[in-house]
């Protein structure tokens, strides 16, 4: 079954959350908003979220100048976790978090 149907049913694992995060900008953008609205803290889920974080380039476009790792910081936000300081992100520019904090505010999840 597709991701997409299994979100709208609510049928899907955690598991297939984190297989599929990655598969295209579309289905990106309603796996983590259902993660964001689910609140899912599966350790798994948010070791995924963290892993893609760091994807800012244009490659990773999914709305515009949000990139999946913009959506990914967000989410982790959204659920507590606070990424600004770990080591591995310290490398983002403030303009990226710049990005992450508009979104924070502006989107509707």
């Amino acid at each position: 079954m597709n991701i997409l149907k299994k979100i709208e049913d609510k049928t899907y694992q955690n598991e297939d959350l984190i297989n599929n995060i990655d598969l295209n900008p579309i289905v990106s953008y309603h796996i983590i908003k259902e993660i964001v609205n689910s609140k899912i803290n599966d350790i798994n889920v948010i070791h995924k979220l963290i892993e893609i974080s760091v994807k800012l380039s244009v490659n990773d476009s999914v709305l515009g100048p949000i990139c999946l790792g913009h959506m990914s910081l967000v989410a982790l936000r959204k659920l507590g976790i606070d990424v600004r300081k770990l080591d591995n992100h310290s490398a983002i520019s403030d303009y990226d978090w710049e990005l992450v904090d508009r979104f924070y505010r502006e989107n509707g999840w």
